[in-house]
């Protein structure tokens, strides 16, 4: 855990950085540990909810599919809820937004921010 965006190892901050995302970090898998920007937070719930983002949607994917193998199974996963459609209904059904669509490590990559 850090206290600010500022406490970020250096190769995390230039990758935000690069990304227009400064503002926005709240938590990140780097090398096999999760950070949390306590500054970004007014809420034990939301804290949790990243460490469980981070741990198990970024660690625990990788390493129980692999890094080669996880594009195709993200994939199938857009495609069985119904593709980019399917994703925009799940958002608004649980209060998100979704604001960009990018390509990232051959998959795409949906940049979703909640409405506060």
């Amino acid at each position: 855990m850090v206290a600010t965006f500022d406490e970020l190892p250096g190769n995390i901050k230039d990758a935000a950085y690069d990304q227009g995302a400064e503002n926005n970090v709240k938590g990140v898998f780097h090398n096999g540990k999760t950070y949390l920007v306590l500054d970004k937070y007014n809420s034990t719930a939301k804290l949790e909810a990243t460490i469980f983002h981070e741990t198990y949607g970024h660690f625990g994917l990788r390493n129980r599919f692999g890094e080669e193998d996880l594009p195709n199974h993200l994939n199938k996963l857009v495609l069985a809820i119904g593709g980019i459609k399917g994703i925009r209904a799940a958002a608004k059904r649980y209060g998100w937004i979704c604001l960009d669509m990018r390509w990232a490590w051959r998959t795409p990559s949906i940049i979703i921010k909640p409405v506060c």
